[in-house]
């Protein structure tokens, strides 16, 4: 199972949010780490378009992937940024029956306790995929 973060560097609201300090951690630290401490997850991914947040993913524990331009705009969607991840040497190992977690790092609250209920009542369910929103 595969956690993806998509964090772009640009941002329309609030510049560089994906940097901002919340509680002593960076949004991207707390993506990170809600990834890398939840049983489930074998391996963290990084999209970005940003060098600083790729940089910081790798010292976090995760694998930076350079996202294309146009799948770095306002208008991009989440379908893109999965798309891509599945079309590079990362993504394309992944078997049909594999798991992609897409944990947005503007969720500062999420821990990985949320993330593995969230995983376990999708089990339970015996569903194929999840949205969690609050």
């Amino acid at each position: 199972m595969v956690a993806l973060i998509p964090a772009r560097g640009g941002s329309e609201g609030v510049p560089r949010k994906n940097l901002v300090d919340v509680g002593g951690m960076t949004l991207m630290e707390r993506a990170i780490q809600s990834a890398n401490e939840c049983s489930y997850i074998s391996s963290v991914v990084v999209s970005s378009d940003d060098q600083e947040i790729l940089d910081l993913a790798q010292r976090g524990g995760a694998t930076p992937l350079v996202r294309p331009e146009e799948l770095a705009s306002g208008t991009a969607r989440a379908e893109g940024v999965v798309e891509h991840f599945l079309t590079t040497p990362l993504g394309s190992t992944l078997a049909v029956s594999d798991v992609i977690v897409y944990l947005q790092p503007t969720s500062p609250f999420r821990s990985s306790s949320h993330v593995t209920a969230s995983l376990e009542a999708m089990f339970k369910a015996q569903a194929d995929s999840l949205v969690s929103v609050k």
